[in-house]
C-alpha cells in the first residue's frame, strides 16, 4: 500500500524518479510514484516507530468514504502481480464471509473468526510498536465494516462509471481521462 497522506520519500529519490510530473497523471498518484522508484531500485519500508506516524483526518461521510474508495480502486489495473492477488484473496474472503453467513452456511463463521483473529494479531502488532494499543478497543467495529462494506463497495464500483477526485469526474474505463462538466464545456475548459 502506498497511500499519500503517510507516505514520506527522500528528496534525491523523488527528483531521480522525475517528481509528480515524471509520473503523468494518475488518480493514484502516490502508487504510480512508488512504483516508479521501485523501478529504478528504490524500496518500501514501513517504519513502525511513534516518531514517524502521521496522524490524518478520515473522510466524514459515505459519499466521501465511497468516492475515495472508488478513486483507490481506479489503482488496481497499474498493480503488480503480487499486489493484484493480494486484493483478489482479500476480495475472495470479503465475498465469501459476507456471502456465506447471509446464505447460513456455518463455515464461513468460522472462516470469519480465524481471518478477523489474524486481522487482530497484525493490528496488535503495529498498534503495539506505535504506543496506541488502547486503539484496539476499536477492532470488533473496524473488522465488521471492513467485511461488511468490501461488498458494497464492490457494487458501487461497477455500477459507477466515473470516478470523483477534486471535485473533477474522471472516466472509470479510462480513470486518467477526465470527464468535462457542463459549465466546463462551456467555458471552453
Amino acid at each position: 500500500a502506498a497511500l499519500g497522506k503517510n507516505l514520506s520519500l527522500r528528496k534525491a529519490d523523488y527528483d531521480a524518479a522525475g517528481g509528480l510530473e515524471g509520473i503523468g497523471f494518475s488518480l493514484t498518484e502516490d502508487q504510480a510514484l512508488v512504483q516508479a522508484l521501485t523501478r529504478r531500485g528504490g524500496r518500501m519500508v514501513f517504519p513502525l516507530e511513534r516518531e514517524m506516524m502521521v496522524d490524518t483526518p478520515g473522510v466524514h461521510t459515505w459519499n466521501e468514504f465511497i468516492s475515495q474508495r472508488m478513486r483507490w480502486a481506479s489503482g488496481i489495473k497499474r498493480l503488480t502481480v503480487p499486489g493484484r492477488i493480494s486484493i483478489a484473496v482479500m476480495a475472495l474472503r470479503q465475498f465469501a464471509v459476507v456471502g456465506g453467513v447471509l446464505a447460513g452456511w456455518g463455515p464461513a463463521w468460522l472462516l470469519w473468526g480465524i481471518t478477523a483473529g489474524v486481522n487482530f494479531l497484525i493490528q496488535a502488532r503495529v498498534t503495539t510498536a506505535l504506543g496506541m494499543t488502547r486503539q484496539l478497543l476499536y477492532f470488533p467495529l473496524w473488522e465488521i465494516f471492513f467485511t461488511w462494506s468490501a461488498p458494497v463497495q464492490a457494487a458501487f464500483f461497477l455500477a459507477r462509471r466515473r470516478v470523483e477526485w477534486k471535485g473533477r469526474r474522471f472516466g472509470q474505463g479510462n480513470p486518467e481521462a477526465r470527464i468535462q462538466n457542463s459549465e466546463e464545456q462551456e467555458a471552453g475548459g
